[in-house]
């Protein structure tokens, strides 16, 4: 980018950067010269995906199925999606650790066999390796 300005601005459609290369003559004491100089995030949680969600629960009554899961602690979180046999069913923020299913509004009927799933995203779009998921038969 011309002039090295301070940050990249939105260059050849790229409409975000994690990682930037500000130059390619840096020097740096103890490592051959010239070398690239890049700008980036201080935290790991940055650069990759979010973790995969832990601690589901599921837990019914005759109305309702109550889903719970442990905070995705990644600095970058942006939410979660909640599935039931494999269809979206919700999006979540990420301070949510909680989400009633209600049974009657989802046609489920007792004896049903469920598997509910749930995944997190962060703010650059990126989604948890592997989808968490549980299997349970409804109560009724």
């Amino acid at each position: 980018i011309p002039g090295n300005p301070p940050y990249p601005v939105d260059q050849g459609g790229w409409t975000r950067w994690t990682i930037w290369q500000f130059s390619d003559e840096g020097r740096v004491n103890g490592v051959g010269s010239p070398t690239d100089l890049n700008w980036g995030p201080d935290n790991i949680d940055e650069l990759t995906p979010p973790r995969d969600v832990t601690g589901f629960r599921v837990f019914q009554d005759e109305n309702n199925l109550y889903l719970t899961w442990d905070p995705n602690t990644d600095t970058d979180i942006a939410g979660y999606n909640i599935f039931l046999n494999g269809n979206y069913v919700a999006t979540l923020n990420k301070d949510r650790t909680t989400y009633v299913l209600s049974k009657r509004n989802n046609n489920i009927p007792p004896g049903e066999a469920l598997t509910l799933g749930i995944e997190a995203f962060d703010t650059k779009g990126d989604f948890s390796n592997d989808r968490t998921v549980i299997q349970i038969t409804t109560e009724g």
